[in-house]
């Protein structure tokens, strides 16, 4: 469980370090087509009839950041190649 928690703190850092490389994108106008904000917000819209506003596309890109991908990783690490411990020398 701790690792979960563990997971989820490193995807919600991770998801602040994204954010803030997508508003600077954002302000420098690179790829204005690449607006995942406003493509989630889309989806919550067409799908769920929610309305098509940018906080809830913040929320939805938050909780994809911090619980997916966040027990997704928790749960992959261990397993992963580069997470095993060296023996002391």
């Amino acid at each position: 469980m701790n690792r979960i928690k563990n997971g989820m703190i490193a995807g919600f850092v991770a998801t602040i370090v994204l954010s803030a490389i997508m508003v600077i994108k954002s302000s420098m106008g690179l790829m204005p087509n690449l607006d995942p904000i406003h493509i989630l917000a889309q989806m919550m819209h067409s799908r769920m009839g929610l309305p098509a506003k940018p906080v809830l596309g913040w929320i939805m890109h938050f909780l994809i950041g911090t619980v997916l991908w966040g027990i997704l990783f928790a749960l992959r690490a261990p397993r992963s190649t580069g997470s095993r411990r060296l023996p002391r020398v």
